[in-house]
């Protein structure tokens, strides 16, 4: 799960596909001889073309036997069934937290854990791929703007996204709305543009003071507070935004009738991540897809038993279980990476999907922190929530509507193509992004439960369509 603020600022789109496709439980690329990607069974949307052929993996493809007449779970006591998955996923969540923990957001760490996740897949019958991509964050631990005096004043400043990278010293010049009357020929050469918002786009605004010869820009919120700002394409020099407040400063210190000196810093990182996809074809083309998904990324320095080794528990377990099920619609089963810098492995998933595909979805199921408390908790559409929650009632599991505001989850990433979403997690969310984040604060139970209310939110659907 994805606290806001984040620690990291997302800097740029993200960039760079690859869909790495495996069956055979193969953990080394090298190792794997490669075959022509086209033969994947996931969607050929998702598949690199630029991708070099010595990061493709591909063997033969799974032999996936499905049988109609919905859940296999359907025969035995609900009870038993709850404690089975509940079994299942907790021996999971062991193996993962004490065997590839921490797993920080586009470490090695990650890429091991994605393996392992991956090797999972296959050993229950999936064809399964690794969806690779590129992002940038901007680097929290440079001061992004500071004044160049004895005792200069603290000012927070934020990159803009697509801001030019570097670290550049000139004499602030206020050049109001940066509008092509406000500037003068030579004015900005060598300097620091100091820019208010409004009117225009901070694109426009930067372009224009670049182009004058500024080598940096500060834009200051015509609201109190501060912002965030993205330019469509980059910029040629660092560029940051401050607050109200902190503009004010800035405009007091000039009218003090000295040179203002400033340094504008902006350092960029690139990192590389991916998802990890099983594919599980439904009994009817034309009926759509279903996106299961999980983030299985931790902060630095957590074991993520909880954020979000328990979602992960309750998807594979989910996956496990519903291999043998027929359903009209095509499932395809995400646990998605660099979740805890902004959503990022769902973000790139959604966006890398062609507009046909992006119109085939028909309903996406998240879990992220499903795992500690004593009752799951459940946000998204009206009707499937009711449905659910009404489910959970009738069968001695309790399950509430949930209503999450102060962190954010992978069904965001969703939103835009107002598709149904359900966000299952539980109610103690106390330790997530701690070192208390571990095994000894899961309740097993929970995971079985939010798998149980999965397998009839699975069902539900079918029955629907």
């Amino acid at each position: 799960m994805t606290l806001y603020p984040r620690r990291l600022n997302v800097y740029a789109t993200l960039v760079g596909l690859g869909v790495v496709f495996a069956c055979g439980g193969a953990s080394n690329p090298a190792s794997v001889p490669a075959e022509p990607a086209q033969q994947s069974p996931l969607p050929s949307d998702l598949i690199s073309t630029t991708l070099p052929t010595s990061m493709i993996i591909q063997t033969s493809e799974a032999t996936q036997t499905v049988q109609p007449g919905g859940s296999p779970t359907a025969e035995s006591p609900l009870e038993d069934q709850v404690a089975r998955f509940s079994d299942a996923a907790w021996e999971f969540l062991v193996e993962l937290t004490e065997a590839h923990s921490p797993r920080e957001t586009a470490t090695d760490e990650e890429a091991d854990a994605a393996f392992f996740i991956l090797d999972r897949f296959e050993q229950i019958g999936y064809d399964t791929g690794l969806q690779l991509f590129d992002f940038q964050l901007v680097d929290d631990d440079v001061v992004p703007l500071t004044v160049d005096m004895y005792e200069p004043p603290q000012l927070s400043g934020t990159p803009l996204s697509r801001s030019g990278e570097g670290v550049v010293t000139g004499t602030l010049v206020d050049v109001g709305l940066a509008l092509p009357q406000d500037l003068s020929e030579d004015g900005l050469v060598g300097k620091v543009a100091f820019i208010q918002r409004g009117e225009d786009t901070f694109e426009r605004k930067v372009i224009r003071v670049q182009n004058a010869g500024a080598v940096g820009a500060v834009i200051y919120n015509n609201l109190p507070g501060t912002f965030r700002g993205s330019m469509i394409t980059g910029s040629n020099i660092p560029v940051v935004s401050v607050s109200q407040e902190s503009g004010d400063l800035l405009a007091k210190l000039m009218e003090s009738g000295e040179e203002v000196e400033v340094t504008v810093a902006v350092a960029i990182e690139t990192f590389n991540s991916r998802n990890v996809i099983a594919n599980k074809p439904g009994t009817d083309p034309g009926t759509g897809t279903v996106v299961l998904g999980a983030h299985f990324d931790t902060v630095p320095n957590v074991e993520g038993a909880n954020d979000n080794g328990s979602g992960v528990s309750v998807l594979m377990t989910l996956a496990q279980e519903i291999f043998d099920s027929s359903f009209p619609f095509t499932i395809q089963i995400v646990a998605f990476g660099s979740e805890e810098v902004g959503l990022l492995g769902s973000r790139f998933y959604v966006t890398a999907l062609s507009e046909e595909k992006q119109g085939d979805l028909i309903a996406m199921f998240n879990f992220d922190v499903p795992g500690s408390g004593n009752f799951i908790e459940l946000q998204g559409d009206p009707e499937m929530s009711l449905r659910v929650r009404n489910y959970g009632d009738v069968n001695g599991i309790r399950v509430i509507r949930g209503n999450l505001d102060d962190g954010g989850s992978d069904h965001e990433s969703f939103a835009p193509l107002h598709i149904p979403t359900l966000f299952f997690f539980a109610n103690d969310i106390s330790r997530i992004h701690t070192t208390g984040d571990t095994l000894d604060f899961i309740n097993p139970k929970l995971l079985g439960s939010a798998v149980a209310l999965g397998i009839f939110a699975l069902d539900d659907l079918a029955a629907r369509h």
